[in-house]
C-alpha cells in the first residue's frame, strides 16, 4: 500500500516565484499590498504596477508629474506567508500573507 499525502505547502513548492507575491499582504503596523497576477497592485494605497526583474521586486506607482520605481530586495518565510522587502537604504517591511 502506498499513501501519498499533499498540503498547502507542496503545493507552494511548484509555484513560480512571481506566483508567491499574488494575493493580500499586510504589516503588523498596517500598512497593505495586493499583488495581482496581471501586474498591477495597490502598495501603501497607491495603485501601480509590479514585476520581479533578477532578485529585486520592482514597483512602479505615479506620483504628481510622472512615475517612481521602487526597488526591493525580497524574501519569503513561513511556507511562503511572511514576505520582507528591503529597499537600498536599508528601509523595509515585513508583510504577513492576509
Amino acid at each position: 500500500m502506498i499513501l501519498s499525502i499533499t498540503g498547502c505547502f507542496e503545493n507552494e513548492k511548484h509555484l513560480s516565484e512571481s506566483d508567491r507575491f499574488v494575493g493580500e499582504w499586510k504589516t503588523e503596523g498596517g500598512i497593505e499590498a495586493r499583488f495581482h497576477s496581471d501586474g498591477t497592485c495597490v502598495f501603501t494605497g497607491n495603485e501601480g504596477t509590479w514585476q520581479l526583474k533578477g532578485d529585486l521586486l520592482l514597483i512602479t506607482l505615479p506620483f504628481t508629474g510622472g512615475e517612481n520605481t521602487l526597488g526591493w530586495s525580497y524574501n519569503f518565510t513561513n511556507n511562503y506567508n511572511t514576505l520582507s522587502l528591503m529597499n537600498a537604504r536599508d528601509e523595509g517591511y515585513i508583510f504577513y500573507r492576509q
